[in-house]
C-alpha cells in the first residue's frame, strides 16, 4: 500500500497535468469556439486572479515570502513582467487562429529560442551535439507547418512570437536575477509579476479591445456561463504556476522537464478528441519529430553538465596517480621523470568503435566520407531508382518489355540515350543530402548510443541498443534532410524527354523553389513516412551491423583495426541494409517519383497488386551493388578521415 507521500506526489502531478491542459483547452474553446474574441482581456483576467491568489498564499504563509531587496531588483521584475505579459497575450491570440495541436508543436521549439537568446545575450555556448539536437526541433515545426490543414499565417507568426518571448523571459530571468540574494522561487516571482502585468495589460486592453468590459457584462446577462468560464480559466492559470512549484518541490526540476515533454503530446490528443480539428500524417510526424528533438536536447544538455564534476574527480585521480608514480621513481632512472605519464583511462565500451572526437569533428568527417562515397556510387543509385520506378506497361492484351534490364543494362541504356553525365543526375542534391543526413546520422550515433546505455556503462554494448540508437539517428537525420532526398529522386527519375518537351527542373536549386512555389513547402516532405521508415531501418542495419561485425572480427585472432576489417564490416553493413530495407526503399522511391499515390499504404497495396511481391525487391542487385560499395567506400574513408583528424589533434 502506498504511503501518503506517494499519494501526494501523484495528486500534485495529476493537478499539474489537469491545470496545464485544462487552461489550454478552455482558452481555445473561449477564443475560438465560444466566440469570446478578446485575448488581451482574457490575459488581464488571468493576471488579476493570479494576483489575488498569490496574495492569499503570501498572507497565509503557505509559501515562504521573499522580499524585494532593492530598486534595481524591482526594475528587473518589471521588465520580466512586460515580456511575460507579451508572451501570454500572444499565446492566447494564436489560439483564435490555429488548433491546439499546431500551437503545441510550435511551443515545443522553446529550447531552440532559449539557445539562440542565451548565445545572443550572454554569449553562452552549448556543446555542438546539443545544438545538433535542435535541428529536428526546427525541422519538425517546418514539417508540421507544411502539413497543417488549418494553417493560418498570422496565427503561426503570433505563436512563434509567444514562444520566442517565453524563451527570452527565461534567459532574462537567469541573467537579471542571478545573484543568490535576488533569486526568487516561482510563487514569489508570480506574486510580484502578476500585479505589474495587470497594470501593463489593463491600458492595452482598453486601447486594443475597446469597451470589452461592458461587452462582457452584457454577454454575462445573456449567458452567465461566460463569467464562470473566465473565472475557471483564470484559476487554472494560477494553478499552473502553483503545481509547477509543487511538482519541483515534491520531485525535481528534471521530473518537471520530463512531464513537460509528455504534456504537449497529451494536450494534442485530448484537443483532437474534443475539437475534432483535421490533422494530417505529415503534421503529426512533424510534431513527433519536434518532441523527439526536445527529448534529445534535454538529455544531451543534462549529460553535458555531468562531465564537469566527473572531470574534476578524474583530474584529482590523475594528479594523485602522477604524484605516486613520481614518488616511486625517485632514486631510479631520472630520465623516466621526463616521460609523459599516462592517466587512468576514462570508462570505455570494450571492443566498441567509440569515437573520442568532438561532435563537430565527427559530423564533418562523416559528411565528407558520405559525400565522397556518393560521388563514387551515384551512377548505381541512378540505375536503382530507374529500375524501381519502372512499371509494367500494358497495351490491350500485350505486356510490353521493360526498358531497363539489370544493373549493367540500365547503366548502359542511360549512358547511351542520355549521355554519360546523366548517370550523375541528382549529384548536387545528393551531396546536399549527405552533408546533412550523413553527418547527423553518424555524428549522433555514438552520443545517442551512450545515452541509451548510460554514460558509465562498461563492456560490449548490446546489439539491441545499437539498433535502437542507429534507428533513432537515421529517423531524425532524414526528417531534417528529406527535401534534399526528394529533389535528388525527382532529378534522377527524369529520363530522356521527346524533342521540344522542357524539363521540369533546370537544376537542384530550381527544383527546390519550383516545388515550394507549385506544391507548397509541405511538398518538400513528400514521402516522409516511408522515408523515415526506410532510412531508420537501413541506418539501423548499416551502423549497428558495421559496429557489431567490426566488434566480432576484432575478437578473432589475427585481426586488427585495419583496412581489411573495415572492408569486411562495410560489406556486411551493406548486405544487411539491402536485405532489410529494400521493400521500404521501393515504396519510398515510388512515392517520391509519382504523386498519384495517396499514402504509404496505398503505394504498398498498388505495388503488390499490380507488380507482385517481387516488385519490392526490384533493383535488388543494383541496390546491393550500390549500398555494398557505398558502405565500403564510406566506412573506409570515415575511418581514415578520423585517424587523420586525430593525428592533426595530437600534433
Amino acid at each position: 500500500m502506498m504511503n501518503s507521500v506517494a499519494w501526494s506526489t501523484i495528486g500534485v502531478v495529476t493537478g499539474w497535468y489537469g491545470s496545464n491542459i485544462g487552461v489550454l483547452l478552455l482558452n481555445k474553446y473561449l477564443l475560438s469556439n465560444y466566440g469570446f474574441r478578446f485575448p488581451v482581456f482574457l490575459t488581464t483576467c488571468h493576471m488579476l486572479v493570479c494576483s489575488l491568489f498569490s496574495y492569499v498564499i503570501a498572507v497565509t504563509d503557505m509559501v515562504p515570502l521573499q522580499s524585494v531587496r532593492s530598486r534595481s531588483q524591482f526594475c528587473r521584475i518589471v521588465g520580466l513582467s512586460v515580456v511575460f505579459s507579451f508572451s501570454v497575450v500572444c499565446g492566447n491570440v494564436s489560439l483564435r487562429y490555429i488548433p491546439v495541436s499546431f500551437n503545441q508543436a510550435i511551443g515545443a521549439t522553446t529550447p531552440f529560442f532559449t539557445a539562440v537568446f542565451a548565445y545572443a545575450v550572454s554569449s553562452k555556448r552549448e556543446a555542438w551535439v546539443t545544438y545538433a539536437t535542435l535541428l529536428p526541433v526546427v525541422a519538425g515545426v517546418i514539417i508540421a507547418s507544411g502539413g497543417e490543414p488549418s494553417f493560418h499565417l498570422f496565427g503561426f507568426l503570433i505563436c512563434v512570437s509567444s514562444t520566442a518571448a517565453r524563451a527570452f523571459k527565461s534567459v532574462l530571468q537567469d541573467i537579471l536575477l542571478s545573484s543568490e540574494g535576488e533569486k526568487l522561487n516561482s510563487m514569489n516571482l508570480l506574486l510580484y509579476m502578476a500585479p505589474i502585468a495587470v497594470l501593463v495589460l489593463l491600458p492595452a486592453t482598453l486601447l486594443m479591445e475597446g469597451n470589452v468590459i461592458q461587452i462582457t457584462i452584457d454577454l454575462a446577462r445573456k449567458d452567465i456561463r461566460i463569467f464562470w468560464y473566465l473565472l475557471l480559466s483564470s484559476s487554472l492559470a494560477y494553478f499552473v504556476n502553483l503545481t509547477n512549484f509543487l511538482v519541483t518541490k515534491h520531485t525535481s526540476a528534471l521530473t518537471l522537464q520530463v512531464l513537460g515533454n509528455a504534456k504537449g503530446a497529451v494536450a494534442v490528443v485530448v484537443s483532437i478528441l474534443i475539437f475534432k480539428n483535421p490533422i494530417s500524417m505529415i503534421g503529426m510526424l512533424g510534431y513527433a519529430l519536434t518532441v523527439i528533438g526536445v527529448v534529445l536536447y534535454s538529455e544531451t544538455k543534462k549529460r553535458s553538465q555531468i562531465p564537469n564534476s566527473n572531470n574534476t574527480h578524474l583530474q584529482t585521480q590523475q594528479q594523485s596517480f602522477s604524484l605516486s608514480r613520481r614518488d616511486q621513481l625517485k632514486g631510479k632512472d631520472s630520465n623516466l621523470l621526463t616521460q609523459p605519464l599516462v592517466p587512468f583511462p576514462a570508462n570505455t565500451m570494450v571492443a566498441d568503435s567509440k569515437s573520442d572526437l568532438s561532435f563537430g569533428k565527427t559530423f564533418a568527417s562523416s559528411a565528407f566520407s558520405a559525400c565522397f562515397a556518393e560521388v563514387c556510387t551515384i551512377p548505381l543509385d541512378t540505375a536503382k531508382v530507374r529500375l524501381q520506378l519502372q512499371k509494367q506497361a500494358v497495351v490491350g492484351d500485350v505486356v510490353s518489355l521493360p526498358k531497363y534490364k539489370g544493373l549493367l543494362g540500365t547503366v548502359g541504356t542511360i549512358a547511351r540515350e542520355e549521355g554519360l553525365s546523366a548517370l550523375w543526375k541528382g549529384i548536387v542534391p545528393g551531396l546536399h543530402r549527405q552533408c546533412v543526413y550523413g553527418g547527423l546520422r553518424i555524428g549522433l550515433y555514438e552520443p545517442v548510443k551512450s545515452l541509451y546505455v548510460g554514460k558509465e556503462y562498461v563492456g560490449d554494448v548490446p546489439l539491441s541498443k545499437k539498433i535502437l540508437a542507429a534507428f533513432t539517428t537515421g529517423a531524425v537525420a532524414i526528417a531534417v534532410a528529406n527535401p534534399t532526398d526528394l529533389v535528388k529522386v525527382r532529378l534522377q527519375a527524369e529520363g530522356k524527354l521527346p524533342p521540344g518537351v522542357p524539363r521540369r527542373y533546370s537544376g537542384s536549386l530550381n527544383a527546390y523553389s519550383t516545388i515550394v512555389r507549385q506544391e507548397g513547402i509541405g511538398a518538400l516532405w513528400t514521402g516522409l513516412g516511408p522515408n523515415i521508415a526506410r532510412n531508420g531501418i537501413i541506418n539501423a542495419a548499416e551502423l549497428a551491423s558495421y559496429d557489431q561485425v567490426k566488434q566480432t572480427i576484432l575478437k578473432l585472432p589475427g585481426f586488427t583495426d585495419n583496412v581489411v576489417t573495415h572492408l569486411l564490416a562495410g560489406l556486411g553493413a551493406g548486405f544487411f541494409a539491402v536485405c532489410i530495407g529494400s521493400p521500404v526503399d521501393v515504396v519510398k522511391s515510388r512515392m517520391m517519383g509519382d504523386s498519384s499515390y495517396k499514402n504509404t499504404l496505398d503505394c504498398f497495396v498498388k505495388t503488390l497488386k499490380n507488380d507482385g511481391l517481387l516488385a519490392f525487391y526490384k533493383g535488388f542487385l543494383p541496390n546491393f551493388g550500390r549500398l555494398g560499395s557505398w558502405n565500403v567506400i564510406m566506412f573506409l574513408t570515415l575511418e581514415q578521415t578520423k585517424k587523420f583528424v586525430k593525428s592533426l589533434e595530437s600534433s
